[in-house]
């Protein structure tokens, strides 16, 4: 768990420079949406598909999920976790939104 942790965190600080770097262009760089007026968030599900397609790690939803809250905290970033309409029989987030920055 420790190696994977460390691998989401490195790429999330990575996001995290090229959003205040780059800002839009960012969305160019690594093919997903950065959300909101800076250019700094992003969601769980596109980094998943950016870990995979990029990073060449391929982690679980679940997993990835287990381990944002311990990366973000990390590194400071703010998190909200996310739940679809049709599961309101768990507490668990089924994603999240990071705030980069």
């Amino acid at each position: 768990m420790d190696e994977e942790l460390n691998k989401i965190s490195g790429v999330l600080s990575e996001l995290r420079n090229s959003s205040k770097l780059n800002g839009a262009n960012s969305q160019k760089l690594y093919g997903i949406l950065f959300l909101g007026s800076k250019f700094n968030v992003i969601t769980s599900i596109e980094l998943q598909v950016l870990l995979k397609r990029q990073f060449n790690i391929n982690i679980s939803n679940e997993s990835l999920n287990n381990l944002i809250p311990l990366a973000c905290q990390s590194l400071n970033m703010s998190f909200e976790g996310l739940k679809e309409i049709n599961n309101h029989n768990t507490t668990k987030p089924d994603s999240y939104m990071i705030t980069l920055w």
